[in-house]
């Protein structure tokens, strides 16, 4: 009986009438332009697009700043000759190739104060270390915890080897992006009016102030269901109701809600 009464009811719910729209090809209004970015399609490749690029700034800013710090140190950094204590938890003096961080002790005196540091000494190509062995290295004199033995400072390009790896990512999803937002403006340009009907409705954690609302094709025969994006500030349309769509021809996927570009 209530399966029943709920079809009668969706059977009677009115048919909107379709929005008054130009013909194709619309223009492109400002209305139009804001709203693309929004739809599903393009919101999805927009939000990686930003998450990667902050990463990438993140870590442009941070390897800058330690690459900074680094040739400052070794051009002005106070140079002392410290030993190495206890190395890779051996008790007796052991030579030892450095190809890999070895746990140690770094033991120097900077204005006449000594300092022990319980450091890991980071790998160096065909050098080794061994207890009791002295070296050279520069030293903060503001922050006696900073220290280097390196001589020379890497280049940017070595600094900044992972921005080769971020940077074509982003751009291959700011491409998709611009490639989704133009199908999205194609679509309101140039597709014809047809009408959905409303399958469910229920909430984006991608975008809080929207909805997803799945719909199917109400005349022919494709009766796959599909998505889109409709924001909380519109009406937010219920089960069965019908929607009018700009809907590119095999293209449902495509489609946009139009009465959301209507000026």
């Amino acid at each position: 009986m209530a399966a029943g009464t709920g079809s009668r009811h969706q059977s009677m719910m009115p048919e909107a009438e379709p929005p008054q729209l130009p013909p194709p090809p619309r223009p492109l209004t400002r209305r139009a332009r804001r709203r693309s970015w929004a739809e599903l399609p393009v919101r999805t490749w927009l939000i990686l697009t930003v998450l990667v690029a902050l990463v990438t700034v993140y870590f442009t800013a941070t390897r800058i700043s330690q690459a900074r710090r680094d040739r400052w140190l070794i051009q002005h950094g106070t140079p002392v000759v410290a030993t190495l204590g206890q190395t890779g938890g051996h008790l007796k003096p052991k030579r030892q190739l450095r190809t890999e961080p070895l746990p140690t002790t770094i033991i120097f005196t900077l204005n006449g104060k000594r300092y022990e540091l319980l450091e890991s000494l980071p790998p160096k190509e065909g050098a080794f270390a061994m207890e009791g062995m002295a070296f050279p290295i520069r030293v903060d004199p503001n922050d006696p915890t900073r220290w280097t033995e390196a001589t020379e400072p890497r280049s940017w390009a070595q600094e900044l080897t992972g921005l080769g790896v971020l940077a074509p990512v982003l751009v291959v999803l700011a491409a998709m992006t611009i490639w989704r937002r133009r199908g999205v403006l194609r679509a309101w340009r140039m597709a014809p009016l047809v009408a959905g009907i409303v399958v469910e409705t229920r909430q984006s954690a991608m975008a809080p102030r929207s909805r997803i609302v799945r719909f199917t094709l109400r005349d022919g025969s494709d009766r796959r269901v599909w998505s889109m994006l409709v924001p909380t500030s519109a009406a937010i349309p219920e089960k069965g109701q019908t929607l009018w769509l700009l809907c590119p021809p095999g293209n449902p996927n495509r489609a946009v809600l139009a009465r959301l570009y209507q000026e």
